[in-house]
């Protein structure tokens, strides 16, 4: 029997009679033990040999997304990229230490403020040795369900908050990309730049 991965939120792999069908698999206690989250997440990046590196801002992302950059010397610098199926990952960087929950609730209100009977809760993760948290959000555009996940965590003695957002089916496809795109953001000592050759 084959059911979905019970930690979505790591690994898109499938489970079959109760076990992960990924050897690798940091769900799995076997796995979990030789490989680390980070090295799990190094597996997804493996085809992210694309660096964004302007204005102390480096992270991986794969060939094909569009970015857009908006007010890179405005308070808070906002970065977009937009895959070619149109999911989106933006970051907005403020230059100080905020608070994270006030900042996350205010990008929710916005989004209230723009779409109707919004589904939420709160998410609770973490980007390699940087812990995260914000918002689950679920709502409907055009008769599409839209899956989002507004994110904060400090970066350096700033601050970043984040943006996923796609269709809810395309937004599993893209949360490992999104994950590594954040981590290799936010953990930059901990990610070396692929070789030319890869």
């Amino acid at each position: 029997m084959e059911t979905a991965c019970p930690a979505r939120t790591e690994c898109h792999r499938r489970y079959v009679n109760g076990r992960c069908n990924n050897n690798r698999c940091i769900n799995e206690p076997r796995a979990a033990s030789i490989v680390s989250p980070l090295q799990h997440l190094l597996d997804q990046v493996d085809y992210m040999t694309i660096i964004y590196d302007k204005l102390g801002v480096r992270l991986f992302y794969a060939e094909g997304w569009k970015i857009t950059e908006d007010d890179l010397d405005a308070e808070p610098r906002t970065l977009s990229f937009e895959s070619p199926k149109g999911g989106a990952w933006e970051l907005m960087l403020y230059g100080d230490s905020q608070d994270l929950d006030q900042l996350t609730g205010q990008a929710l209100e916005v989004m209230r403020e723009e779409y109707e009977n919004l589904e939420t809760a709160p998410f609770v993760t973490e980007f390699g040795d940087i812990q995260a948290g914000g918002h689950e959000i679920y709502f409907y555009h055009l008769d599409l369900l839209i899956h989002s996940r507004i994110i904060a965590a400090p970066f350096e003695s700033q601050t970043a908050l984040l943006l996923w957002q796609a269709e809810d089916r395309e937004f599993d496809e893209l949360e490992p990309v999104f994950r590594a795109m954040a981590t290799t953001l936010l953990n930059p000592h901990k990610f070396a730049a692929p070789s030319e050759d890869s």
